[in-house]
């Protein structure tokens, strides 16, 4: 991506009130991001980080709807006219800055190995993805970035609704050890990238590992030095190991784990 400031671009695009609203018909309502990229021609993930940046630097309020989860609008700091209606909304916007942010790293084979092993039946990998983000913004917060790690032949079949959602796709290919034998690659590649985004976001309060392997137990303990949060995603209750679901922190409201499953319906 090109160093240009886009901010200017945005400020175009707002009414006089410093709003944007693709559509005010809240059962019509189209993803802001969506919108954006398309008038200014930029990806999904690039519009998503713009507005995360904007959002830490108190410049804008992003509207959310929880179900289904999406960015409906923007208020712009900036353009709002009274001092009174100014310091209202950067009291808002203060609070909405105390809420959670969870981070989420996914082993894909992983978890659908999980899924089926506990369940024969068709499943969506979209519905699925849904479900999962709808219950982490409801229980605990905004999940602010996401990551999928995958082999090349499951990255593209589901690279693209990824995409759409706002999940980076991290390709991880098979790789030959000292005994010319094809070795997986996700785990070396999640937990570089895992720690090296818990080092460059002081703002996370959450990190959630969609695995139920114990071989990232050295990355979540790394979290829990930061002071983060466990969170686990897995395919089956039977798929996680004993261990990961040692290192998952309660969730503070109902006392229960923070571990969720990645299925249509199942709890």
């Amino acid at each position: 991506m090109s160093k240009r400031d886009y901010w200017s671009d945005i400020l175009k695009l707002a009414d006089k009130k410093g709003v944007i609203k693709p559509i005010t018909n809240i059962k019509e309502r189209r993803p802001l991001e969506k919108y954006l990229a398309k008038g200014l021609k930029l990806s999904i993930p690039v519009i998503n980080r713009l507005l995360l940046e904007w959002e830490k630097e108190g410049k804008i309020i992003l509207e959310r709807n929880f179900f289904p989860p999406k960015i409906v609008g923007l208020e712009i700091l900036s353009e709002w006219k009274t001092p009174e209606r100014k310091e209202k909304q950067l009291s808002a916007f203060n609070k909405k800055q105390e809420k959670n942010r969870v981070l989420v790293l996914i082993d894909l084979e992983n978890l659908l190995r999980g899924v089926k092993s506990s369940s024969p039946k068709e499943f969506s990998v979209e519905e699925g993805f849904n479900k999962f983000i709808g219950q982490v913004t409801e229980d605990v917060g905004s999940i602010i970035k996401g990551f999928v790690f995958a082999p090349p032949h499951l990255a593209s079949l589901y690279a693209n609704e990824f995409y759409k959602m706002g999940f980076f796709t991290i390709l991880c290919p098979k790789i030959k050890n000292k005994g010319s034998e094809d070795q997986d690659s996700v785990d070396k590649v999640l937990q570089k990238l895992g720690c090296k985004e818990i080092s460059h976001n002081p703002s996370l309060t959450h990190i959630c590992l969609g695995s139920g392997d114990k071989d990232f137990s050295d990355l979540i303990q790394e979290a829990k030095l930061t002071g983060l949060k466990i969170m686990i995603l897995a395919g089956s209750i039977p798929s996680l190991a004993s261990d990961v679901i040692k290192l998952a922190d309660k969730n503070p409201k109902t006392g229960k784990k923070l571990i969720y499953l990645f299925s249509q319906t199942e709890d």
